[in-house]
């Protein structure tokens, strides 16, 4: 018995034509080039494997520090509930504050103004972020102006900075802090840059911004008001001086010079100031160690309507400070300043005129200057005011 041949998953097909007998012909099966393709995707449609969920995302790193116009990269990974790396999930990334910082859409952040910002980067739903501060550009040089400062003793200088970042910008509004290498020289304020000459030398003065630092050096010079330039007089001897522009400021633009004597034992004294250009004026002051006391002013010779000073009287013994002022007067009562020639004359002992105004007073009370430094050598005649 001969065997029934079978085709699979087709049968014979029996088709009749034209001649009205029925034949029987047989169809082999053959499977088409997408079958594997639709098959996979209808075994997904009927409920393949379920994705793995994401639990938590990670942003790397989660705290970051961006200048101003400066890029920072983030990066974000998606993890499951046992910690595990899920790739090939898409990122969505933004920003709490597109004023201070951006974000691409690879995670590329950019500084826009200073501040604080967080940036989010979402994964299936889940957020992870990370905290950027973004900073103005630093410091990168410093400068101090003038660059070779100078300061009489006692007065005071302002120095400044220039600030400059990366490409020579110059900037303003950072934080500046000023330091004296020696502060028996001169002395700074550490948050202004103000200077104050204490003696004559010279003192590095830095200037610290950011790290970065500068330095200058403060040359100090003598003041011409410094009692340690009076001038020694000798009694008898007329003392030909004259007033300019670069002697002591009394503090309202009148000047002076100085003379010194001293006195063993109480004695009588006189002293004239005569000028033929401007109306003398003479102080008299006591040196003590932290103060000066004053013991005579005069502006007109026996208190009479001149031009020339006198002061006539006894002293106890001491050191002492002869002050040589000069000033004119406008019509409208106004104190005017006063350069040009006088003769000082000093005479010990002394026996005055019958009927002379002795203005000297041998026990005088202290007077407070404004700037009396502790070094004898360093009192100087700021502050002492006419009595008019």
């Amino acid at each position: 018995m001969q065997a029934e041949r079978t085709h699979s998953p087709l049968m014979s097909i029996l088709s009749t034509y034209g001649t009205g007998r029925r034949t029987a012909r047989t169809v082999t099966s053959r499977r088409p080039s997408w079958f594997p393709v639709a098959f996979g995707i209808l075994m997904v449609a009927c409920g393949g494997d379920d994705p793995i969920a994401v639990a938590t995302v990670t942003v790397t790193p989660s705290t970051a520090t961006v200048i101003i116009a400066a890029t920072s990269q983030l990066s974000a990974s998606a993890l499951d509930a046992t910690g595990g790396v899920i790739s090939g999930r898409r990122v969505t990334w933004s920003s709490s504050n597109v004023s201070a910082a951006t974000v691409s859409t690879g995670g590329l952040v950019t500084g826009v103004t200073a501040g604080n910002v967080v940036i989010a980067a979402t994964i299936d739903g889940v957020v992870g972020n990370a905290t950027i501060t973004v900073s103005p550009p630093p410091v990168v040089a410093v400068t101090i102006t003038p660059t070779t400062p100078s300061v009489v003793e006692t007065d005071t200088l302002r120095l400044r900075t220039v600030l400059t970042i990366a490409g020579g910008t110059v900037i303003t509004g950072r934080a500046v802090v000023w330091s004296s290498a020696s502060p028996a020289t001169a002395t700074v304020n550490s948050a202004t840059g103000l200077v104050t000459g204490v003696s004559p030398g010279t003192a590095a003065i830095t200037a610290t911004s950011e790290g970065k630092s500068a330095t200058a050096t403060l040359t100090v010079t003598q003041s011409p008001c410094n009692i340690a330039l009076a001038k020694p007089v000798v009694t008898g001897i007329p003392q030909v001086g004259a007033l300019a522009a670069t002697d002591c400021n009394l503090g309202d633009n009148t000047y002076l010079d100085l003379y010194s004597f001293t006195l063993a034992t109480q004695a009588t004294l006189d002293v004239t100031m005569k000028s033929t250009v401007f109306d003398a004026y003479l102080f008299i002051y006591k040196v003590n160690p932290t103060d000066l006391l004053k013991v005579g002013e005069n502006d007109d010779e026996n208190g009479g309507p001149g031009t020339d000073a006198r002061l006539t009287g006894s002293l106890g013994a001491g050191n002492y400070v002869i002050v040589a002022n000069g000033f004119n007067v406008s019509p409208t009562n106004t104190l005017l300043t006063a350069f040009g020639a006088y003769t000082l004359t000093f005479t010990s002992p002394y026996t005055a005129p019958a009927g002379a105004l002795r203005l000297l007073n041998p026990s005088p009370s202290a007077i407070t200057l404004d700037r009396v430094p502790p070094d004898r050598a360093r009192i100087m005649l700021r502050g002492i005011r006419r009595q008019r």
